[in-house]
């Protein structure tokens, strides 16, 4: 229990601030939703996730120095740290996919939601030619958020940075390189029993679709005792330059970087599941343009959209130098997708 405590005081400590606030996660049925709203609200959230998790994954491994030096030296040039952070993403899309399934959040998270993340890294100096290597890596199985309503986390990623410049004197450090970031999460939450309208035309006793509405009904699908995971994936690679001086015990540092990412978000529904239809319900989704649905009546039913695109992201900070203890402060945002975000650092470094 205590290595499960611990990243959820030290990483996660801004889900504390939202419980202070009210419930972390609510339940409140929407009236009348279909499946074509479900199926836009999670075209809605992977298209959020996608702009938001590339910068989220390159939390970590943001160290003031644009190089720290070779490997084999006096001293040999390495470091060992933490660091965590959040950043943003569009609150209307998460409110959106979670209020079809009547899961709500409180109130301070109308129009701001972070996305938290943390890792533990290192950093060796190259040997040879000027350059360093990075890796980080943060993991958590199930964070236990209340009321049925768990968060997991995984990410991994490394770099390589050639140093252009060395920081001596009155030249400021200067490198370039590149970065390769995985990450995954997801929330998983107990669900209140609701019915969906499976189609937005009727259908007669025998399943047919028909535009006579005597003596028919819509299709339902009901769901009893229910459990929701939604999840995201993404996969960034990232070429980026940075710059940084120090300066006696503090050292500036900025930097650019640009990105393409691959990624996937969506849900899972599992449960007690009855359809109120004589008719094939993939057949019905798929006549309703709902291909990227998935429906099985003895597992639940499920959408997950993969989207791919460009990003960039300028971060940069400070860092308070005691002695071979190195304490980051860094900013970053994304302007093309308007995310930012904001990080804290530990290490030790040589």
């Amino acid at each position: 229990m205590k290595t499960r405590k611990t990243p959820t005081i030290l990483i996660f400590v801004l889900f504390s601030a939202f419980c202070a606030a009210g419930p972390v996660f609510s339940q409140s049925i929407s009236p009348n939703v279909t499946m074509n709203q479900i199926y836009d609200g999670t075209k809605n959230f992977a298209q959020a996730m996608a702009e938001a998790l590339p910068l989220n994954s390159s939390l970590g491994l943001n160290w003031s120095d644009a190089y720290i030096g070779k490997l084999i030296g006096k001293p040999p040039h390495f470091g060992v740290g933490v660091s965590a952070g959040f950043t943003t993403v569009n609150a209307d899309a998460i409110h959106e996919i979670l209020g079809y399934f009547g899961v709500g959040l409180p109130a301070a998270l109308n129009d701001f939601i972070p996305l938290p993340a943390y890792t533990g890294e290192f950093r060796l100096g190259g040997f040879g030619i000027p350059f360093d290597i990075g890796f980080k890596a943060g993991f958590l199985p199930a964070l236990d958020l209340g009321q049925g309503t768990e968060l997991s986390y995984l990410q991994v990623g490394g770099d390589f940075r050639y140093g252009i410049l060395e920081d001596k004197g009155p030249i400021p450090g200067l490198s370039a390189g590149v970065g390769v970031y995985h990450l995954r999460g997801g929330i998983s939450a107990d669900l209140p029993n609701q019915t969906f309208d499976l189609a937005t035309r009727n259908i007669d006793s025998e399943g047919n679709y028909i535009s006579d509405t005597t003596n028919t009904t819509k299709p339902l699908i009901q769901i009893e005792n229910g459990r929701g995971d939604f999840t995201w994936q993404s996969t960034t690679l990232e070429l980026k330059a940075q710059i940084s001086k120090k300066l006696f015990i503090i050292t500036p540092y900025l930097g650019l970087g640009a990105n393409y990412a691959w990624t996937n978000a969506g849900f899972e529904v599992k449960g007690r599941l009855a359809a109120r239809s004589p008719g094939n319900i993939s057949a019905m989704l798929d006549a309703e343009g709902l291909t990227g649905i998935e429906y099985e009546s003895e597992k639940g039913f499920s959408s997950v959209m993969k989207t791919s695109g460009l990003g960039f992201r300028v971060f940069g900070g400070f860092a308070l130098n005691i002695m071979a203890v190195k304490i980051d402060l860094t900013g970053m945002a994304d302007p093309l997708h308007k995310v930012f975000g904001a990080s804290f650092g530990l290490r030790f470094q040589l």
